[in-house]
Order: C-alpha cells, then structure tokens, then sequence
C-alpha cells in the first residue's frame, strides 16, 4: 500500500496541474489513520535554493559629482570551496577596478541565504592582505569613521539586518585596484541520500580571471556536476579527498556552481573536533517523522507584506504555493490584508473548488510602496481560523513585536535578504510555522501546511558527558535535524525529543563517539556558535551581553558584533582593539610601552601630589608670632596707576571692589583708624 502512495505522490509532483484533487484524497484518507503513520518520503519536487536574482554581491560607490551609489565593475574573481562532510566553507578574493580619476569610498554589499554566516573579511592594505578581527559593533563604527578622516585605510564589515552584510571599504585608489576577502559558511542541504552544494552567481561584469576551486574531503565516492552552468566540472582524487578546479578568461560570472556529493547524507552525520576550548560535536540525524493532518481552516487571513523591500519577492513561487494550498483545501474564505507603514483590510473572498482567480488577480495587481511596520498588525482583530503572513520581516521598527492573534500564526518569506531568525521567532511565538521558499520547494511548503508540525522538543544528555546541545528551543522538523554543542573527549549519548505542541510522542537515541566520528576540518566552533545565536536571536533584546560575548571570542559577526581592518599597527593600539596575528607582537610591545609610560606619569603624578601635601601640612603646623604691637596702615595715598582708582587719586566704590587683598587690607585699616590716633608703641625688650 505504501508503494501504491508513493507512486500517486509521486504523479503528483511531476503533474501537479491535474492531480492535486487526487493527492487531497489520499491526505484525507492517511489522516484518518487510527494510529501514526511514518511519513512516506516524498520524491523530491523542484528544488528552490536560490533567491530569483541569484547571488550577486557588489561594491557600490559614488562615481564623482554624482549622489547616487553604482556598482563598481569586478576585474577578477576567486572561488574556494571546501567542504567537511555537510559543511561547507565558501571564500570569495574579489579585485574591484575604480574606474575615475579620484579616490572612492565604497560599501560591499553582500546578501546571503539563510543559514550562510561570514566567517573571515580582509581588505588590502600596503599591497598585502590584512586579515580583520572582531570589535563590538558600535565601537568599530567609531573608529572606522574616524580613521577614515584622516584618510588612512580601513574596512568595515557589518550585519545590517536580515542576513544583509556590508563591508565598509576605504580607499579604492583613482584608475586602480581594491582586493578583498569574504568568506561564509553554511551546512549542505541535503536531496535523498545526497548533499548538495549550489552558488547561483549573478554577476553582470566580464571578468578578466574567473577562478574556482572546489575541494571535498572524502574518499569514497566521487562529488557529481549538479544543475552546474559554468564549464565542465570534473573532480579527481587528491590525497584523501576530491578537487576540481577551473580557470576562465573573459567570461560573465552570472551562472551558477553546483555539484552533489553521493551518499553523503546517508545515515546519521557525526563529526566530533577537539579544540583548546572545549571539544565541539555536530550531528546531523534523520529522524522517523508522522502525518497528523492539521484541521481544516474555514477562514483564512492573508497579511500580505506589499512594502518597497518586497520588491525582490519570488512572487511567482509564493502564488504556486497558494495554488497548491487552496485547490487542496478546496471551499475556503480568505480574507486579505495588505500592509506596508499601515494595514488596510481589501475585502473577504470565496474560494469554490480551488477556484482563486479573483483573489489572484488583486495581489498580482499591487504595487510595492512604503516602509514594512509589522506593528501595524493587530493580529487579534483578524477572525481567521488560520492567519498566513507573507513578508520579508525587514520592519523598520527592528524590535517591533507582533501581537497575539487568536489562531496558529504561518510566515512565509520568498525575498533575499530576509530576517530568518526573526521570522522563525515569531513564527514560534504564534504557535506556527516559518516557511522560507528560498529553502522549501512548494511541495515541502505544501506538505507543512497540510500537517501539524511535527517538532524537535529538545535533547536530554548526562550533563558530565555533554555540557551542552543547540538548539534548545522547540523547533518543526523536516527530513534531517542537525545540531551542535560541547562535550568531553570520550563516548557519549544524546537523547532527542520529538513530538506536537509540547507532548513528546518518541525519543530518538545518537551515540556521540570521538574515535569513530568524523573531522570538521576546523569549521565546528564557528558552527556551534551559529547554532546558538540562532537561539539567542529568538530574543536579541534579552540576550544581547551573551550575543556580544558570543560574537567576541569565535570572531564572528552579529548584530552586537562586526570585523574591523585597520591600517596601522598604532591605530590598533590607540583604539585598544586586538590585531591579526602579523601585528600583534609589535602591538603588544607598543602597549606594554604604553603601559609602561601610564605607570610612569601615574607615579610621577602621586609623586607631585604627595610633595604638595607635605608642603601645606608643613605650613599648616609652622606657628606664626603675632606682634604685640598693633598694625598701623601707611596712610600714603595710593597711586591710580596702583588702585585703578580716578585720576584725582581717590578710589570710587567699583575702584574698592577690584583691588588686590592687600589694598583692601590696607584701605581698611585707614578707615577703621582715627585720624588723631597715637603712634604704635615700640616692642617691648626682649
């Protein structure tokens, strides 16, 4: 029978114009199952990695006497790939040629797909690659703008929002040349058995020198060319693992690299790696998933996110989506919200027999306007049985909650450059689900909507085995889990909880074991950190010290935390930010004499203030005589020049204010004196 399913599914998704009926039958009749069924796994449909426009980063400047930023042209690009089991480091060294006749300052802007985090930036610097190291982001904001006043070098490399990263860069010489590095990381997604690896490039200029080389640490099965639009990529055996490397002269870097990896996501994935720190483990783990069918919704509300930003929407994938979805449902009312920098209510439609052309026609007519405030949303004012929110989440509000709404929240997000985590926070928080199209193909999409979410409730291990396991917070699961933590240097199991709601229906068991697990070739601590700022960015506000310390000692950027190139080793100092390695024996020199120097003045000062202070004690304890004698004032006028007095030697009251204390002693003494008084008598003989 399980066959005979798979086969209808399977019809489905080659020929979904005519079967969807067919397939909402077969999801009735399987959700009206006695007891749980394992999910048959579903033939892969189209897979949607990639944003519509593809991978395109720039470095953008203003040409001179213009306003406006334009992309300066690429000269030159480097590729690398290395790729540990299912994780993958990508590095791009890009040459950016300025083409006027004056020094630019330029903003390299680099959108990334969920799950992708930079891990490294370097800039250019004296004709050599400086590597650039981590600085709390406000900070490093201050002193790039102040360097860049005195017209030295530095780069900036900073979360924007989303996953939208920019690097600040200065300068890019007159009729010259600008080198830079970045590289991200990301885990593989895994098709069947197997782990794919696609960079839709999208980048207009002909290059001069195209370079790539992709390396696979493995040594079984060869890597294959996968929906790969450049030359043939051919990988051959080196040493223990697979390379294939390819060089291009004039070529328009606007294809893309992919290749899959044969067996690679067969099975549970472990990868254990001991570092100074702590030993770090990632597990990737294919968990046995049931179909409990969601409730049929009979309202709909649709908030349709119709600001500027969600211009760069895959419009056409979110409308399949909602085709898919209303001809398996059917008979459904839907009512739509469009919003932007407020909400507006367009009206309730009905849909019969999946019939949604109206409703179709309405949001293919919008025009994107405005700026996203999803505070507009009072979501508890929506009746709906099930509330859709479509947007990229990029709120200009950038902490702005959203209110309870009275039924399972879903997000959908098409846009490159979307907040993932933020959408996941939320999405969580409505007791739904986030769904990222650049991640899902429609039919996944599809699949999560029709079914409660089956969840990842947490994992359980001996506290003196494993110190800790990300993620922590409840999550919907798809046909892999991976996760990631510390533990010591020796066997150990974890315990993995899966169930709905909060109601753990199975316990998985992973044995973590150092001596048969693989190696990560160094990119786990970056990934362990990852996995948890992923949880901590479900509540940035809260977590922000532990997002900033977190940032701080694996070297990574976050919203607290951004990489920072300057050009001299005294820059480092004066700013008391730690430089790369080439640097820091001159810089710890320069701060142990800076050091050394404080000490000095600081003694040098107590020195002076402990002389002043014996200085007034010893006048404080000298015993002055008094005569015995009573003072007698010399009645001699005084002089204008003298008193300040008027020119006829008499001083006026402003003249009496003004003088010095022993004028005033003086004039005193001639007043409080009568004028008959007698001559002080001589002291008296000793």
């Amino acid at each position: 029978m399980s066959h005979f399913f798979r086969a209808l599914l399977a019809k489905y998704y080659a020929h979904q114009g005519y079967l969807v009926a067919l397939f909402g039958v077969i999801l009735v009749f399987l959700g009206s199952c006695k007891a749980p069924e394992q999910l048959p796994k579903a033939p892969q449909g189209p897979l949607v990695v990639s944003p519509p426009d593809g991978f395109r980063p720039a470095l953008l400047a203003p040409a001179p006497g213009d306003t406006a930023s334009r992309p300066l042209p690429f000269h030159r690009l480097d590729i690398s790939v290395q790729v540990h089991g299912n994780l993958a480091r990508t590095t791009l060294e890009a040459e950016i040629y300025n083409p006027y006749d004056q020094v630019l300052s330029g903003t390299f802007v680099l959108p990334l797909q969920e799950g992708q985090t930079p891990s490294r930036f370097a800039l250019e610097v004296n004709g050599s690659l400086r590597e650039a190291v981590v600085v709390e982001k406000n900070q490093g904001r201050q002193v790039y703008e102040s360097i860049v006043r005195r017209g030295i070098d530095p780069g900036l490399l900073e979360w924007v929002r989303g996953n939208h990263f920019r690097a600040r860069i200065f300068p890019i010489p007159a009729r010259g040349y600008k080198r830079f590095v970045i590289a991200f990381e990301q885990e593989l997604r895994p098709l069947d058995d197997d782990l794919l690896y696609l960079l839709p490039l999208a980048i207009p200029d002909t290059l001069d020198q195209l370079d790539l080389r992709v390396t696979v640490y493995r040594d079984d099965l060869a890597p294959e060319p996968y929906q790969h639009q450049l030359e043939i990529l051919t990988f051959a055996p080196w040493q223990e693992a697979y390379v294939a490397e390819q060089h291009l002269k004039r070529v328009v870097a606007d294809k893309q690299l992919g290749f899959r990896i044969p067996g690679a996501a067969r099975g549970d994935q472990v990868f254990i790696e001991p570092h100074e720190e702590a030993t770090y483990f990632y597990l990737q783990h294919r968990p046995e998933r049931f179909l409990k069918e969601a409730e049929a919704p009979g309202l709909i509300s649709l908030l349709w996110d119709n600001s500027r930003s969600m211009e760069g929407r895959d419009l056409a994938a979110e409308l399949r989506l909602l085709d898919v979805y209303f001809r398996a449902l059917g008979e459904v009312e839907v009512e739509l919200v469009e919003f932007h920098h407020e909400a507006r209510r367009r009206g309730r439609f009905q849909i019969r027999g999946g019939d949604w052309d109206r409703l179709r026609s309405v949001l293919e007519a919008l025009t994107p306007d405005g700026g996203t405030r999803l505070g507009t949303l009072s979501l508890g004012q929506y009746p709906g049985d099930e509330m859709l929110l479509f947007t990229d989440g990029l709120s200009l509000a950038e902490e702005e909650a959203l209110a309870p709404a009275r039924a399972p929240l879903t997000i959908v997000s098409s846009a490159q450059g979307t907040d993932h985590s933020r959408l996941r926070r939320l999405a969580q928080a409505g007791g739904g689900r986030y769904l990222p199209l650049t991640q899902l193909s429609v039919p996944e999409a599809l699949e999560a909507l029709r079914f409660q979410p089956y969840r990842f409730l947490g994992a359980s291990f001996d506290s003196t085995q494993v110190y800790e396991a990300w993620p922590q917070h409840p999550q919907p699961v798809g046909e892999y889990l991976t996760l990631a933590g510390q533990m010591q240097d020796a066997p150990a199991e974890l315990f993995l909880h899966f169930g709905y709601g909060s109601t753990i229906i199975r316990t998985e068991t992973v044995l973590l074991n150092p001596t048969t697990a693989q190696g990560g070739g160094g990119l786990l601590p970056h990934l362990w950190a990852r996995k948890k700022l992923d949880d901590l960015m479900l509540a940035p506000a809260q977590n922000h010290q532990a997002i900033l310390a977190l940032g701080r000692q694996y070297g990574i950027v976050t919203p607290r935390t951004s990489l920072i190139v300057l050009d001299r080793v005294e820059d480092y100092v004066e700013n008391a930010i730690e430089p790369p390695a080439e640097l820091k024996a001159k810089y710890d020199e320069l701060m142990a004499q800076r050091k050394a120097e404080r000490e000095v003045k600081f003694r040098t000062h107590l020195d002076e203030v402990a002389e002043d202070y014996y200085v007034r004690q010893a006048w404080w304890s000298t015993r002055f005589e008094v005569p015995e004698t009573p003072f007698q004032a010399d009645t001699t006028q005084v002089e204008r020049e003298e008193s300040g007095g008027d020119s006829d030697g008499v001083m006026d009251v402003q003249d009496v204010w003004a003088a010095e204390p022993a004028t005033m002693e003086v004039l005193v003494a001639e007043e409080a004196a009568p004028t008959d008084a007698p001559a002080p008598a001589p002291p008296r003989p000793s």
